[in-house]
């Protein structure tokens, strides 16, 4: 039963995750009619514009409001781009698709595929542990960020936020803070200002759209001003940037600077410094070692295809689910052909 499983299943060059027939997620595959649009990250968005030509494409309701503020304006317009809500199930050719959340970003989402032959396959999209619910699948494609043993944090996320909470208004007493970091982090650091503090924020015109996106689903409410058309910044505030956004020319070494990683660079201490004005803090939002471990067993799959196109782990986490879990793990592999675009 695990070689007709594993045949089912593939993940190509860049990251798309095959499942089955007709199912691509993150990525363009000529043989695939539908691609499912996990979350919003660079990384899970290659060959987005070549698909919206030649796919159908599925996503959640947030990552669709997300993509339409982030993308072009022809995105509402397409009757080949829709949303599916998380729990409901949309078939496409012999594949019935399902969606649920992963508690990574807002949108983000789990994949479980049925193909008519009885296959269950499925997809665990970047991920935060725990979660409400999980896919049921006999296949599972799993993401390998965390995946080593070293990767398990001595502390608790709420631990992590407090930190990062005092840290703001601590620098935000003596000067002005640049604050960076990917979708998702920079959203949830604005909550923890949230009726904190009374300085501005300032952000990019998307940064803002994007807050709005994520007020519409539930997040509170704060105020944000478009950057000062300044080379001299207006005294105290904080000024919110993207990851790799070029800051504006007003920053400079009256700023403290923070940096929100995704990743868990010290497993004892989230917050590093570098000097009295520029810190990191690691607010990840991938599961740790244990918590993968505890998502694979609460999939009870037969079958796990560790993602070996991004985060280094795929090999050792293989070996570690196979010893500790006693459940058949293998890390991926690709080449490069038609279907892939090779």
């Amino acid at each position: 039963m695990v070689m007709p499983l594993l045949d089912a299943v593939d993940v190509g060059p860049l990251g798309g995750v095959r499942l089955g027939p007709d199912v691509i997620c993150d990525g363009f595959r000529r043989d695939c009619t539908v691609r499912v649009q996990t979350h919003v990250h660079a990384d899970h968005l290659h060959d987005f514009e070549t698909s919206k030509g030649y796919q159908e494409i599925i996503t959640s309701p947030g990552s669709y409001d997300l993509l339409v503020t982030a993308k072009n304006a022809d995105l509402p317009y397409r009757r080949n781009f829709a949303a599916v809500p998380f729990g409901k199930s949309i078939r496409f050719g012999s594949s019935t698709i399902t969606l649920l959340p992963t508690n990574h970003i807002l949108g983000a989402a789990q994949v479980q595929v049925v193909v008519d032959d009885g296959r269950r396959l499925g997809y665990s999209g970047d991920f935060q542990w725990p979660m409400d619910s999980v896919i049921s699948c006999d296949c599972l494609v799993l993401d390998s960020t965390h995946g080593s043993p070293r990767y398990q944090r001595q502390y608790r996320q709420d631990q992590v936020d407090s930190q990062l909470q005092e840290l703001l208004l601590r620098q935000l007493r003596f000067g002005p803070v640049a604050l960076r970091g990917h979708t998702g982090l920079l959203q949830r650091a604005i909550t923890l200002l949230c009726g904190q503090a009374s300085v501005p924020v300032f952000a990019s015109d998307r940064t803002i759209k994007e807050y709005r996106v994520y007020e519409a689903h539930g997040y509170p409410p704060q105020e944000l001003s478009a950057f000062p058309a300044t080379t001299r910044f207006p005294g105290v505030g904080l000024v919110l940037l993207r990851m790799h956004e070029r800051p504006p020319a007003f920053i400079d070494s009256n700023f403290t600077r923070i940096t929100l990683s995704q990743y868990i660079s010290d497993p004892r201490e989230p917050l590093l410094r570098f000097s009295d004005k520029d810190f990191r803090v690691a607010m990840s939002d991938h599961a740790e070692f244990a918590g993968i471990l505890e998502y694979v067993s609460a999939v009870a799959p037969k079958l796990v295809l560790t993602d070996n196109s991004r985060g280094g782990h795929a090999v050792e986490l293989a070996r570690e689910i196979s010893v500790r879990l006693g459940i058949p793990a293998v890390p991926s592999t690709f080449s490069l052909n038609r279907e892939w675009g090779g």
